[in-house]
């Protein structure tokens, strides 16, 4: 056992620089190869060409570096006779996980499965080919998100998950890196681990599958995983989207590392409904988050976190102890042992039914007594009083699950708005304005702002959803148009002293009241003939100007500071010629001196063309005045 775990672990380390990837122009199928998109420990991924359809695909090969070894550049071989049955056993879990994934062709925002196929000795898996970049690299380059592109991309991957979910599916390492974002901003999930995992708990050849610092604790410590897990890791990536990096890992949480909640890190820039779903997702222990994606709707909905609660269903069974959630094929001991039990089966199967033809035949002809004919009487009138019972709860069920699609169709439909500030200011303005009294406008549309929009919406006859949509919002606007004007006028006259107030911080201390700057001016055409000119400019808050003859000509020049910075303008005109110059200045203002020089050639009616090169400066000094 010990030589056999030694011989894994050598075959581990030199995976990486023994196999290879296929070449540019290899067939698989109707699939050629064009390049490499990328490569990891448990398969290759590529750019190809369906020769049929005539369109770019992703195809996954199943190549999994401490079981396998490319031979002779195409095909794929077990590493050893001892790591065959591993290497088949992985490869019918990786197939079986693709006519699963084949199954959520509709479900938005998860990566499609066109094909699957065997070839080489290995499995492949055809994708459509994603335009767009993985979210982790936007956020390396904007390092946060803001709500409405975080909502975009968020409520997609809900339908998604949801769906998967209810299927018994889990994608099992949800993580920046495994979402695509399109240029719309649109999402799709990527590179589901159900397989992966799955031969990681069969041998040790095989490192985790997840990402730690986005891994709830139960994927460490071997736990009972279900929907909360995704919810932890998709919690996690949203708490990098406004944070910038993603929470300590769940290791480190447990061991007594502090995590600072989304409600502060995200305070006053983010809505407190989203900051407090994300604090409910992360929650360490499993029990506590959202068993369901249904449940933390509700979270993201209201704001309002409910804490503990039951199991996905009240059923702990229907997940288990860490499901594999897909079916490779039985090991082969076991397919021998199937036609036994099935056999078995039968016979019990056969045995049943013949005692109990005997019992009903007895029971049928047998005499009944009174009593038991009243008993049997009252026990059906019972029963039927449980049959309608049963189909009126079953109608209430159906009745609430309408209501809930309905509802997450107004969510998507109002998320599809991309509502700013302003707009969800002015939601909350006119729904006051019209009686529905929503507490403020923050522009964080919260669970009393939700509730004015259902109320209004039940007034207008509309559902009740607390979600609006584009023709309520325009509805909405015109009947409290004179509400949004003056609160509009206000804003702007907000703007307006806000404004002001910038501009007057940004004058410095030596920009204030009136002082004189000395120095002189002149442009490199003019002054080696008849000198610099000295300057004596009075400036007002920043402002001045002079006007001169100087040499054979007049002199204008203005100056403003603003800041650290100073800029202006001249002009020269010859009195002899009418030749005339004209330019501007741009430099810096620092305590008591201004240097400025042209920042744009200066423009000259003269025909001597070496104008047109001439540099013109000011110097200037600030005195008493």
């Amino acid at each position: 056992m010990a030589e056999d775990q030694t011989d894994k672990t050598q075959v581990s380390r030199r995976a990486a620089e023994e196999y290879g990837t296929l070449r540019p122009g290899a067939l698989i199928g109707r699939y050629e190869i064009v390049s490499v998109l990328g490569q990891g420990s448990f398969g290759i991924t590529y750019r190809a060409r369906d020769t049929q359809l005539d369109r770019d695909v992703a195809i996954k090969e199943y190549l999994p570096s401490a079981l396998a070894v490319r031979h002779e550049g195409t095909t794929v071989l077990p590493r050893s006779a001892r790591m065959v049955d591993d290497f088949m056993w992985a490869r019918a879990g990786f197939l079986d996980e693709a006519r699963i994934m084949a199954r959520f062709a509709h479900a938005p925002a998860i990566v499609r499965v066109h094909d699957f196929l065997e070839a080489h000795g290995t499995a492949y898996m055809v994708m459509p080919l994603l335009e767009g970049e993985t979210l982790e690299a936007r956020l390396k380059r904007e390092g946060r998100l803001h709500q409405p592109a975080i909502e975009r991309i968020l409520y997609p991957l809900l339908d998604g998950l949801e769906q998967i979910h209810a299927a018994s599916f889990l994608h099992r390492d949800i993580k920046p890196a495994n979402i695509i974002v399109a240029a719309d901003g649109s999402p799709t999930l990527i590179d589901f681990g159900a397989s992966r995992e799955a031969l990681q708990e069969r041998t040790q050849a095989i490192t985790a599958v997840f990402t730690p610092r986005y891994a709830p604790l139960e994927q460490f410590a071997s736990g009972r995983q279900g929907p909360w897990t995704d919810i932890y890791a998709l919690a996690a990536t949203l708490y990098a989207c406004i944070d910038g990096k993603p929470p300590p890992s769940a290791v480190d949480r447990a061991s007594g590392i502090a995590i600072m909640p989304a409600a502060e890190v995200g305070k006053r820039e983010y809505a407190s409904r989203l900051l407090t779903a994300i604090d409910a997702g992360l929650a360490l222990k499993s029990e506590e988050r959202p068993q369901t994606i249904d449940e933390w709707r509700k979270i993201l909905a209201t704001g309002v976190s409910t804490g503990p609660t039951k199991a996905a269903d009240g059923d702990p069974a229907r997940w288990g102890a860490r499901p594999l959630l897909v079916a490779p094929s039985l090991p082969v001991a076991a397919a021998r042992r199937r036609p036994v039990t099935l056999w078995f089966g039968a016979g019990v199967a056969l045995v049943l039914a013949g005692t109990g033809t005997y019992w009903t035949t007895f029971l049928r002809e047998a005499p009944r007594p009174p009593a038991e004919v009243a008993a049997r009487q009252q026990q059906a009138s019972a029963g039927a009083d449980a049959q309608k019972q049963a189909a009126e709860a079953e109608k209430a069920k159906a009745t609430t699950k309408a209501l809930d699609d309905l509802r997450r169709a107004a969510e998507r439909d109002e998320t599809s708005l991309r509502l700013g500030d302003k707009d969800r200011q002015k939601i909350q303005v006119a729904l006051t304005s019209l009686g529905f009294t929503t507490g403020g406008s923050d522009g964080a549309l919260g669970p009393r702002s939700r509730q004015m929009i259902a109320a209004w919406q039940q007034r207008s006859g509309a559902p009740a959803t607390g979600f609006i949509s584009a023709a309520q919002r325009d509805d909405l606007f015109r009947s409290a148009a004179p509400a949004i004007a003056r609160w509009e006028e206000e804003q702007r006259k907000l703007d307006d002293e806000k404004k002001r107030a910038d501009e007057a911080a940004a004058v410095p201390a030596t920009a204030a009241g009136k002082y004189f700057w000395v120095g002189h001016a002149g442009c490199a055409i003019w002054s080696a003939k008849i000198g610099a000119m000295p300057l004596r400019i009075e400036m007002n808050d920043g402002q001045g100007s002079q006007h001169a003859i100087w040499g054979s000509g007049s002199v204008a020049l203005d100056i403003a500071i603003r800041g650290d910075q100073a800029g202006g303008k001249f002009e020269w005109v010859s009195v002899i010629d009418s030749r005339e110059w004209t330019g501007k200045f741009a430099g810096s203002a620092s305590g008591d001196q201004i240097l400025l020089q042209t920042v744009s050639r200066p423009k000259t009616r003269s025909t001597v063309s070496a104008i047109d090169d001439t540099l013109c400066q000011v110097e200037l000094h600030r005195v008493p005045g």
